[in-house]
């Protein structure tokens, strides 16, 4: 994992950081991860384009009409289409919250997991 994060910077800790209680590497980079996504959300996600597909009771985007004849002979009242969806919801921001999904599991230290527990939707 510190082989993939060339740029990432630790700090040696004073011992205010540690709020003098026996903490371990691991939940140093569990605070630094956390602090980072609290900052990220913050800040707001970052929003981008992506290609939706699906059956749908308005016609946006493009028809696509083999699908529409095999899948809507019955419900003409349904289009088919492929359009395209600007929103926070992709692959960066899905692999943040399953990291945070796996820390909630993992975690032992009380005050990340109350800030871990804030950060869940």
């Amino acid at each position: 994992m510190l082989r993939v994060v060339n740029g990432f910077e630790v700090k040696a800790p004073s011992s205010t950081d540690l709020k003098l209680k026996n903490n371990s590497v691991l939940d140093l980079y569990f605070e630094l991860f956390v602090s980072e996504v609290e900052y990220l959300l913050h800040r707001g996600l970052v929003k981008k384009y992506r290609k939706t597909e699906g059956n749908l009771t308005t016609l946006k985007g493009q028809l696509l009409f083999t699908q529409q004849i095999s899948k809507n002979v019955i419900h003409k009242e349904r289009f088919y289409t492929r359009y395209t969806t600007y929103d926070p919801e992709h692959l960066l921001h899905i692999i943040l919250y399953q990291t945070i999904l796996v820390l909630k599991k993992i975690n032992t230290n009380a005050a990340i997991s109350g800030r871990i527990n804030a950060l869940m939707p």
